[in-house]
């Protein structure tokens, strides 16, 4: 057994150790010093030394974790919550940044302290000053023309556009298999719909027994007075409205929207001459699609089933158009009709002013 180091040479071996030394490199400068030592034992010292400081640490009291500064004071939350109370908010990032904390614990805050989600606006069509003095003016009236169930003797109608979109029935993604060897069939592309991309016009109508059939309009066609007349308004009510009310045909009151080619002269001396009854220009409230059951309900969803069909061609287009059209279900055609006199009082409450979502 070797002899025991003296507590001097073993303190200078620590030293040294301490500065990152190796054990050949201590043993060398020891010699210098004249001391004659081997580098097993320089090995040994330092080995023993750090087995006591790990087994020192692991039997001695557990290190205080660093507390970490409380970011989410009540000043913190308090000008958060103003951030967000605006109707254009900052960005998270741009809060964090102002506050001092990070993104992650502004998105924390807002969900659980303060008890806020993040929602997408609802878009609306802008109103001028004008049509927003006419709205107040006409809401109650037309309101009190078609409450308490008088709705069920309209006719609603309208025309919008159909976009031939290319991409109708097809998915932005797919799945592959990550080996090449197991990829059987070639990659699918997803067509892309032109900048400018072909439309058709149509024009339908519904009441409370149902939709009148689907009209398009041909392409190119200038749809004027003239045109409505006799390819829409005369097919419509004098074919489809007697199919739908039968002996009640001459209760039905027909609505439309301010278009010119709605409310020209001569439309309203065919519809006279007809004795087809019909809300005038000055009864409508202009400029308020969120008020008629064509925009706020029909076309949409019109369009929504449209969207699940596939097709790429005008042909398939407008085939399909008028079986989604003829597939919408009467009950929902009869809850739109029935939130009709309640969103017309919302504009009135309002002052003519869009009305707020419930």
């Amino acid at each position: 057994m070797p002899p025991p180091i003296s507590f001097e040479l073993k303190g200078r071996i620590l030293a040294l150790g301490a500065q990152k030394w190796s054990s050949f490199m201590i043993m060398k400068e020891l010699k210098k010093q004249n001391l004659d030592v081997s580098r097993a034992t320089v090995q040994n010292v330092l080995k023993n030394n750090q087995f006591a400081a790990e087994n020192q640490e692991a039997n001695g009291p557990p290190a205080k974790k660093k507390r970490q500064p409380h970011i989410w004071t009540p000043t913190v939350i308090k000008k958060l919550k103003n951030y967000i109370a605006s109707d254009n908010p900052l960005t998270q990032k741009e809060m964090g940044r102002r506050v001092g904390v990070p993104q992650q614990s502004v998105s924390y805050l807002i969900r659980n302290d303060l008890d806020y989600r993040k929602k997408k606006k609802v878009k609306v069509h802008h109103l001028t000053e004008a049509a927003i003095a006419q709205r107040k003016i006409r809401a109650l009236p037309f309101y009190n023309l078609i409450c308490n169930e008088q709705y069920k003797d309209i006719l609603t109608m309208d025309e919008a556009m159909l976009p031939l979109n290319y991409q109708n029935g097809q998915r932005e993604f797919f799945y592959q298999p990550n080996n090449p060897k197991n990829r059987g069939k070639k990659e699918p592309v997803a067509s892309k719909s032109p900048s400018w991309p072909k439309q058709r016009m149509y024009a339908a109508g519904f009441g409370w027994r149902g939709q009148t059939r689907m009209y398009i309009v041909e392409a190119k066609a200038k749809v004027n007075a003239e045109y409505f007349i006799e390819h829409i308004l005369s097919p419509m009510m004098l074919v489809d409205v007697p199919k739908l009310y039968g002996a009640d045909a001459n209760r039905v009151i027909l609505h439309m929207d301010s278009a010119r080619s709605h409310i020209a002269r001569i439309v309203y001396q065919w519809l006279d001459d007809h004795e087809i009854k019909y809300f005038t220009k000055d009864q409508w409230l202009a400029n308020s699609p969120e008020l008629s059951p064509m925009d706020f309900f029909a076309n949409g969803y019109f369009k929504e089933q449209m969207n699940k069909r596939k097709y790429s061609t005008l042909k398939r287009m407008l085939k399909i158009a008028h079986e989604e059209w003829a597939k919408i279900p009467l009950e929902m055609f009869q809850n739109s009709l029935r939130t009709w006199p309640d969103r017309v009082m919302a504009v009135h409450k309002a002052h003519g002013k869009q009305a707020p979502k419930k």
